[in-house]
């Protein structure tokens, strides 16, 4: 009997629960928020592809795209150029450097209009979908002067509600149309200003040039026939702050942290005050040629984030950022580590004589190299053997740099000179003085730097010299 009435219990029970589900749903439903059904029908909604205007792709049909943001408008005005084909241009600024194929590609875009779904007929709350005060708007003109305008709201997942102007119907329309339009006119320029791949920089550098407030800091550019300093294995030169090759894998390297030059922000068009960037009187003038030209860009002061730094480019009339870490970059240039570092690194090939002599005269050598004759090489007019003659250039050519002495090294007892002559006449001197118990200060043809040589290198030099096989 107990067991009946348990039973009974639980059936009635369950029947309450149900009668309390069906009084809820028989209430009525006050909230008036349809808007997150609304957007929830975004994600898994279906694809409705309402076309709003219809024309064939490629007809640019429209004599004016006009487009709108929150603070800025331009206008697209179809042009016919001489050869029939079209192109469209920046009506109202025409100081803008835009890319043409991307304004075309724009226009192409804005030709016809199709939306992704509609959402709502007949709407009276349009601030539900930011079409109230819409992000932005563009205007079609078509050549029959018929204006078709389509308002951007929010944006909602990949989608933006979107209606026309005019109508009451709010629709999605697909986030390029909407990233296009809120992009502004800065969506459509340049930003990559330079580029020099790191692959290919070998080929396409041609210079590389920094400059500071106080002077060159360093520049590098391809040797040439004339360069008297010139390695047969380095395609560049340093010619500030020294007269030295350059290794090429070291400035290949180096070259990532400058190149490309990409814009991150766009920040002033034709600006009439450079000082309040810093842009007067630059921090750092970088400058980088290749086949194609000269790119010379200005670095001011760092943004007031200190994220990023203004810069300006020569010949291109507009300030813009990049971020912190290109400027970072110019601390890291040490030009002495660029350099392939040998006192005189000379190809024999260049040369007609060699003589070391030493201020003291123990050491007293003329190393020649006669090509007019079939004995090439002589050591003191003696004709000297072809492999220990060349082994003792190698060692002078080979003389290697410890350090840089600075500009306070002192250049008094002088200890030895090297002096090659050129087979096109011209002279190098090399003169080496004491600086301290390990190591010499050099003075290369009377050039400002004063590097540091062992001692014991030019003491190698003289045993190799010595060791020349006479016939």
């Amino acid at each position: 009997m107990r067991l009946k009435r348990n039973i009974i219990a639980a059936i009635v029970a369950i029947l309450l629960c149900i009668a309390a589900v069906l009084v809820v749903q028989l209430i009525p439903n006050n909230d008036t928020s349809k808007t997150s059904s609304e957007k929830d029908k975004l994600a898994s909604g279906k694809d409705t592809s309402v076309t709003i205007v219809n024309y064939k792709k490629g007809s640019y049909v429209n004599s004016k795209i006009i487009v709108e943001g929150g603070n800025f408008s331009y206008t697209l005005a179809k042009t016919t150029k001489a050869d029939a084909s079209v192109q469209y241009i920046i009506e109202d600024h025409p100081t803008i450097e835009v890319k043409p194929e991307s304004v075309n590609i724009l226009a192409e875009n804005y030709s016809y209009v199709v939306m992704a779904d509609t959402i709502k007929k007949n709407c009276t709350n349009l601030a539900e979908y930011g079409l109230d005060k819409p992000q932005g708007k563009y205007t079609l003109v078509n050549e029959n002067g018929k204006n078709t305008t389509i308002l951007i709201g929010d944006k909602i997942g990949t989608r933006y509600y979107s209606m026309v102007e005019g109508q009451n119907t709010v629709y999605t329309i697909f986030d390029s149309y909407g990233d296009a339009v809120l992009g502004g006119i800065n969506s459509l320029r340049e930003t990559t200003l330079v580029n020099i791949e790191s692959g290919k920089a070998a080929d396409q550098l041609k210079q590389f040039r920094i400059d500071t407030r106080s002077g060159c800091m360093v520049n590098i550019r391809v040797a040439q026939e004339g360069d008297i300093i010139a390695s047969s294995s380095s395609k560049f030169i340093m010619t500030e702050p020294y007269n030295m090759p350059v290794y090429s894998s070291k400035l290949i390297e180096l070259l990532p942290a400058f190149t490309p030059v990409n814009v991150n922000e766009f920040i002033e068009d034709d600006p009439k005050d450079l000082s309040k960037y810093g842009l007067d009187n630059p921090q750092y003038t970088l400058t980088l040629a290749d086949g194609n030209g000269t790119y010379v860009i200005y670095y001011g002061n760092p943004t007031p984030d200190g994220k990023k730094v203004y810069c300006m480019m020569k010949g291109k009339n507009f300030v813009f950022c990049m971020t912190k870490d290109k400027l970072d970059a110019f601390a890291s240039v040490d030009p002495y580590i660029l350099c392939d570092r040998y006192a005189h690194l000379i190809n024999i090939d260049k040369v007609s004589s060699v003589q070391v002599v030493s201020a003291d005269g123990s050491h007293n050598y003329v190393m020649k190299v006669d090509r007019n004759t079939k004995q090439l090489f002589f050591i003191n007019d003696k004709p000297a053997e072809d492999e220990s003659f060349r082994l003792a250039y190698r060692y002078i050519a080979g003389i290697g740099l410890s350090a840089d002495g600075g500009p306070s090294a002192v250049k008094e007892k002088e200890s030895l000179k090297i002096i090659f002559k050129f087979t096109n006449g011209a002279t190098y001197t090399a003169t080496y003085y004491e600086y301290d118990d390990r190591n010499y200060v050099l003075d290369r043809n009377g050039e400002k730097s004063n590097f540091l040589v062992a001692k014991k290198s030019i003491t190698e030099m003289y045993d190799k010299l010595n060791s020349i096989k006479t016939k």
